[in-house]
């Protein structure tokens, strides 16, 4: 190689440094131009929201002149997080810096991830032709996304679709869905009624936890032909639901009580604790004896829920002939502190299985 192409090689090679560093430089100058403009939309919003009313207009402003794509990543963020009057303020917004075209070609664009994107600003425009459209969306995100950031009021237009939802394949979908129905009106129990009452749904469990925090004499019915099923999952949610849905639940839950499948025989117990129904202390004193562990474990916390009746059932029942029972009850008021523990009793090593042989029950500090 002779020396004219050595210097040129050597010249190249400077001008590619230089090239890189200046590159380098121009590019870490617009990050720290677009970071230090993205506090100040950040400071601009939050007087926008927060601020009386002539300092969030004039703060208001001044939001327009930034570009559209970075005050679409900030309201994206709020939409979910903000509720009441910053919501209603963040709508304002919205409004006034003329985003609201922008938004509705979000949400018919052809790119899911956009689509997803205008889905979670659409709230912020009360549109709900483009909410229902975006609730029956091919892709899942968008779905979810829309589902996700409904109001109170949306959700309550949107209910026949929201449990239709209930039904998706996606768990994100349907949880989506049932945490927009439980934040529904009124109107949401002739919908459930409805829904509940066929009972092959895919969602009907989902349905079923709606109807646990929706009280209501209408969903009863119902609720009964549930807490009867063949599917001990429907069985437990049902019985649960009919807890707080039924004016008297205690005949019904005496009835659970006494059910063949312990996973239903739990459900009452544990609805008997919610409901602090001190009259069955006595009988939840005898589910200590039950031969299901779990139902034994749902007895216990359900006594201590009772308070000072329920700490006494478990006290006599320390010297009950059953040796499961004394086991669960002295267990229950250790963890209670209702009572001091031994100085070798451990509780973290008690082994909850029915099978378990004698040997490994002393061995987690439990004699017969």
């Amino acid at each position: 190689m002779t020396a004219t192409s050595l210097r040129i090689a050597a010249v190249a090679f400077g001008c590619l440094c230089t090239m890189y560093l200046v590159g380098g430089a121009l590019i870490d100058a617009l990050r720290r131009s677009r970071t230090i403009r993205i506090a100040r939309a950040h400071g601009s919003i939050a007087t926008v929201l927060l601020a009386a009313d002539e300092e969030a207009e004039e703060a208001a402003m001044g939001l327009p002149r930034l570009r559209r794509h970075d005050l679409i990543s900030l309201l994206v963020d709020l939409t979910v997080e903000l509720d009441g009057d910053a919501k209603k303020r963040l709508r304002q917004l919205v409004s006034a810096s003329g985003l609201s075209g922008r938004i509705r070609r979000m949400g018919r664009s052809r790119t899911w991830r956009t689509r997803t994107q205008g889905a979670r600003l659409a709230s912020m425009l009360g549109d709900g032709d483009l909410q229902r459209s975006l609730l029956g969306d091919r892709h899942v995100s968008v779905r979810a996304a829309t589902a996700e950031t409904l109001d109170r009021q949306a959700a309550s237009e949107n209910i026949d679709l929201l449990l239709d939802l209930l039904d998706d394949p996606n768990p994100s979908v349907r949880f989506a869905a049932q945490q927009a129905l439980l934040a529904a009106d009124g109107r949401i129990v002739e919908a459930l009624a409805g829904y509940l009452g066929d009972s092959d749904r895919p969602g009907t469990l989902w349905a079923l936890e709606v109807a646990a925090n929706t009280p209501h004499e209408r969903l009863t019915e119902v609720l009964e032909r549930h807490a009867s099923s063949e599917d001990p999952a429907r069985r437990r949610a049902a019985t649960a639901a009919i807890s707080r849905a039924f004016p008297d639940p205690v005949p019904l839950l005496v009835e659970q009580l006494q059910h063949a499948d312990a996973a239903v025989r739990a459900a009452a117990v544990e609805a008997v604790g919610r409901l602090t129904i001190h009259s069955l202390a006595a009988r939840l004193g005898t589910m200590l004896s039950d031969t299901a562990w779990p139902v034994r474990r749902a007895a216990g916390r359900a006594l201590i829920d009772l308070g000072p009746l329920g700490e006494m059932v478990l006290r006599h029942h320390l010297h009950d002939n059953d040796r499961y029972a004394r086991d669960m009850a002295r267990l229950t008021l250790i963890a209670a502190s209702a009572m001091p523990a031994s100085h070798d009793f451990d509780v973290d090593a008690f082994l909850p299985d029915d099978a378990g042989t004698d040997a490994a029950r002393a061995a987690a500090g439990i004699v017969p």
